[in-house]
């Protein structure tokens, strides 16, 4: 069965920073198993809420192998998280752009936000909003749905990047997709022909946490 699944559905079991480093690294965020399906289709269990996110921000998408004629692969998947008591992710996921990464456009309130990478933590049903969490300040605003559009993250631009460096774990923030591109483009030395397969099991075992 693990010879059925790609690196990145192993890492969805792995508490530790291997599945954000497979990301940065180009690791598909959708590919499939050998049934059709994708990694995100997994984050209905409540214990794997912060790698469900996490595929989220990646641009990770609804699986084609739940959908029925009477239910979208969105829909389908709300109703297993609900049906497996992860409504956190079921609520979050219910809306356009819960759980993404986003840009924001067009916000006359604050004009100096407009281009700003941001994280959508939720959506307030009643004031039709978004609370966001912009990238690097971690100021936290409200938005509505005209002033957000998805920017997932890629590795050129993946908003923070993950070291590992003598078996403990780096965080580098960026303020701007320029800044993240400059650093990547400098940063040469970390590529996984160059890990010993030592430094990749420690790595896998690292008690990181993404919720953190």
């Amino acid at each position: 069965e693990s010879r059925d699944q790609t690196l990145v559905f192993h890492a969805m079991w792995a508490k530790s920073c291997f599945l954000p480093i497979l990301l940065q690294f180009g690791a598909k965020v959708d590919s499939v198993n050998a049934m059709g399906q994708t990694p995100l289709l997994f984050g209905y269990r409540p214990e794997l809420l912060a790698h469900a996110r996490l595929l989220m921000e990646w641009g990770a998408e609804f699986s084609n192998s739940l959908a029925s004629e009477n239910s979208t692969p969105k829909d389908a998947f709300i109703q297993r998280c609900i049906h497996f008591g992860n409504n956190e992710l079921a609520d979050l996921v219910r809306s356009e752009f819960g759980g993404r990464r986003c840009e924001v456009r067009n916000f006359g309130a604050r004009p100096d936000l407009n281009g700003r990478a941001c994280i959508v933590e939720e959506y307030l049903s009643e004031e039709d909003q978004y609370h966001i969490i912009l990238e690097g300040s971690g100021e936290t605003v409200l938005v509505g749905s005209e002033n957000l559009r998805r920017r997932d993250r890629t590795p050129d631009d993946c908003g923070y990047y993950i070291l590992w460096v003598n078996g403990n774990v780096e965080v580098v923030d960026f303020d701007s997709t320029e800044e993240c591109q400059a650093f990547i483009s400098s940063y040469k030395p970390y590529t996984w022909i160059q890990r010993s397969l030592a430094d990749l099991t420690s790595l896998i075992n690292s008690s990181w946490d993404l919720s953190t």
